[in-house]
């Protein structure tokens, strides 16, 4: 074996980890790069408060000429947590099997020093970022939520003993056509039973202001699927301060109840992926001004996520704000859209994308090993 395992520390250290897939994906069309300074933010337990709680660990594998060949990190809690399967992600390497295992063979090491009786990944540092390996989908770019990997990586894992664990699905809606009367009535008559109404954000400075309730939101709409914590003050604060800025407040739905309080949100984008492929991993000086030309131009929205409180959930408000959504995006003058990932069980969001006439396209994979 003519790799050597090493561990990466500091600022310096986590830019050097962030750079390998530049390398490893030059010249591929699907891939879609992160910007490096969020990524090494995200990473960096200085500035993310995610490692308040958990303990976090990078490692490369380095050829004979000292060229990085793979990557990947591990998470476990700070505390307790050892019923449940210690985490990697941001998983890349070339393709060669030794790489694969001298990577996922010191997580496995880490994880049974700690305590931990089984692993899983890939995930992000929480919830909210981007996670599992892409299984079908290959010819596809992924939107900003999610990533791209070579084919070869599932062969890597599932050789070495990694079995499903769960699926998510991702759906494109090629044409979306122009809003339906029938619809339109139906959300109005809704709105008005139910006491719930559409709050027209007048800007981004509201939309940080309204931050915190939307998290709020998500956090109780999502608390029982797989793997989620739900987000601390501070960890709102950073993922607002991470992509707040990028959010257009037209295409950010909110309903409030009679009392004003916040009882769905749904957040979609126009597409960046094609804008960060001509930033290349920068804003500055020019990237900045590649991204928004290219987010000008694109066709496609980004569904990034449905939110309801609990109370609201069988009150057919997925459906009101995928239709104002709907409205807005026409108005933009796009008219193709595609989901994020979403469980390969969640049959009532699936039905809402199909009612548009979206069709699967993509399928990602967390992997779980019992040591």
């Amino acid at each position: 074996m003519s790799g050597r395992i090493r561990e990466i520390k500091g600022r310096k250290g986590l830019r050097e980890f962030v750079g390998f897939p530049f390398d490893l994906y030059q010249g591929n069309e699907f891939w879609v790069p992160p910007l490096v300074r969020g990524e090494v933010q995200l990473l960096n337990p200085a500035s993310n408060p995610a490692f308040k709680f958990l303990h976090g660990r990078y490692w490369v594998v380095e050829g004979p000429e000292g060229h990085i060949q793979g990557r990947i990190a591990a998470y476990i809690p700070r505390s307790g947590g050892r019923d449940r399967p210690a985490r990697f992600g941001h998983l890349d390497f070339i393709d060669d099997p030794e790489v694969t295992h001298l990577l996922l063979g010191q997580v496995e090491q880490w994880a049974r020093e700690e305590g931990f009786s089984s692993v899983e990944g890939p995930v992000g540092v929480t919830s909210f970022d981007s996670s599992a390996l892409l299984v079908e989908g290959f010819d596809r770019l992924p939107t900003v939520a999610s990533s791209y990997n070579f084919p070869y990586y599932r062969e890597h894992l599932e050789g070495l003993q990694y079995e499903k664990e769960i699926d998510y699905i991702e759906f494109e809606i090629p044409d979306l056509g122009e809003v339906n009367a029938r619809v339109e009535k139906l959300a109005a008559y809704t709105l008005r039973k139910k006491g719930i109404r559409l709050l027209e954000l007048k800007g981004r400075r509201e939309l940080r202001r309204l931050a915190p309730a939307v998290f709020d939101v998500i956090n109780e709409a999502y608390r029982h699927l797989h793997d989620f914590e739900p987000l601390t003050r501070e960890q709102v604060s950073f993922y607002t301060d991470q992509y707040f800025a990028y959010l257009d407040p037209s295409l950010i739905k909110v309903l409030v109840d009679g009392d004003g309080e916040v009882a769905a949100v749904g957040i979609s984008m126009p597409s960046l992926s094609r804008g960060l492929q001509a930033a290349r991993g920068k804003l500055l000086p020019f990237g900045i001004l590649k991204l928004m030309s290219r987010v000008r131009q694109t066709d496609t929205l980004d569904l990034y996520l449905v939110a309801v409180r609990k109370k609201w959930q069988k009150a057919g408000l997925p459906s009101i704000l995928m239709h104002e959504t709907h409205k807005s995006m026409l108005a933009r003058g796009m008219t193709r859209a595609e989901t994020n990932g979403e469980l390969e069980t969640n049959e009532a969001v699936q039905a809402l994308w199909r009612s548009y006439g979206a069709r699967q396209h993509k399928r990602r994979r967390i992997y779980r090993k019992t040591l």
